[in-house]
């Protein structure tokens, strides 16, 4: 406050009176008017103004620090918790593929095994066949 009164003082460097005087029957009688209450409300607004604007952006400075700081934590803990999840993601892919292969691999084995089926059952319709065809041709 100090600083802002003695700014505002320092620059008031002159200012106008004005004295009227008149006389009456009775007495003589004398006004002053000056224009210093209004120099020093136009220079207490601009002082205080600018006092204002000058604590506003010092606020808006340290909150965008803040903002800044905060935002780079933010950052930082989304790119930790982004690998974890991709990590996982791997992982979880990983376990599927084994899971597919394992899958493919008991698909192939059972189909093997049907295709065995089929050429043993194959070949012992082939014999019996043969058997029922050797005895209807040796009559």
């Amino acid at each position: 406050v100090e600083r802002i009164v003695q700014e505002v003082l320092r620059s008031v460097s002159g200012f106008n009176v004005k004295i009227r005087m008149w006389k009456n029957a009775e007495k003589f009688d004398m006004a002053f008017e000056t224009d210093l209450d209004n120099i020093i409300t136009d220079r207490t607004k601009k002082v205080v103004g600018a006092e204002i604007a000058k604590i506003q952006n010092e606020i808006r400075n340290k909150v965008n620090a803040k903002i800044t700081e905060k935002r780079a934590e933010a950052e930082k803990l989304f790119n930790e918790k982004k690998v974890e999840v991709q990590k996982r993601i791997a992982e979880y892919q990983t376990q599927l593929n084994d899971k597919v292969a394992m899958a493919e691999a008991k698909k192939k084995e059972v189909e093997k095994r049907i295709e065995e089926e089929k050429n043993k059952k194959t070949d012992d319709l082939k014999k019996k066949a043969e058997g029922a065809l050797k005895g209807i041709f040796k009559r």
